[in-house]
């Protein structure tokens, strides 16, 4: 079994590396939803950050701070030559959401650009991914249903001609899609028109210009919130 080890108390280690140091060239946004102006700041080094945002701060969410929506909020981050989806590289959409109620359709994540889009969304209380292809929209759509009042790690995936959607670490729907590349703004519990609002917490938001591999996706999962099974003491 592999591990990873933290060491920690020795005054004669070495200078301490920036956060965004941890992350690899394909993680083009984190958002840990800290306090004050850390709320709209990317922890990546491409400096995604916020333009704008009406959502409410919450300091004791699932993985520390976080922010709650109730329908009309959201959070804006402005196009950028990092922040982008490009079909021959793919891309990877993940968060934690917690939701209390049946939604119409809410975009949890979204990057759009005119009538092009990659949507990472709860529909009812089924999570949902769609993007734009080169014959329409592709969407899938998971088989069971959410558990209302519980936190989910819900990511979607699309590269090499396909999306996927997971729930909790786990593949839940795909299919095959005919990729496009979409750039534009990239907007958080809501679509860039504020039409699809969700009603519910979201935490830790992370953007990859990779289409992340299933390892990848589970080992998020797992390793994150207070409960990790994959951090021992």
């Amino acid at each position: 079994t592999d591990k990873i080890y933290l060491y920690y108390g020795n005054s004669k280690s070495g200078t301490t590396p920036k956060s965004s140091e941890s992350y690899d060239v394909s993680q083009v946004l984190v958002y840990h939803f800290g306090e004050g102006n850390a709320l709209l700041t990317d922890s990546s080094a491409n400096v995604n950050n916020a333009s704008a945002s009406t959502a409410e701060a919450n300091s004791a969410s699932f993985i520390a701070g976080g922010v709650k929506f109730a329908g009309g909020q959201s959070m804006t981050v402005p196009s950028s030559a990092s922040l982008r989806f490009l079909s021959s590289k793919g891309i990877t959409l993940s968060t934690w959401v917690r939701i209390d109620q049946p939604q119409t359709n809410s975009y949890l994540l979204a990057l759009e650009e005119g009538a092009k889009h990659v949507i990472l969304g709860i529909r009812g209380e089924q999570a949902y991914a769609r993007v734009t292809s080169a014959a329409g929209d592709a969407e899938v759509v998971q088989t069971d249903a959410l558990t209302t009042g519980a936190w989910h790690h819900l990511a979607l995936v699309a590269g090499s001609g396909k999306i996927v959607l997971y729930v909790d670490g786990q593949p839940a729907a795909n299919s095959p899609a005919q990729l496009v590349d979409v750039a534009g703004s990239f907007t958080i519990g809501n679509s860039q028109a504020g039409s699809n609002g969700l009603v519910g917490e979201i935490d830790e938001v992370q953007v990859s210009s990779a289409a992340r591999q299933p390892e990848w996706v589970k080992a998020s999962a797992l390793s994150q919130g207070q409960e990790s099974i994959l951090t021992v003491y």
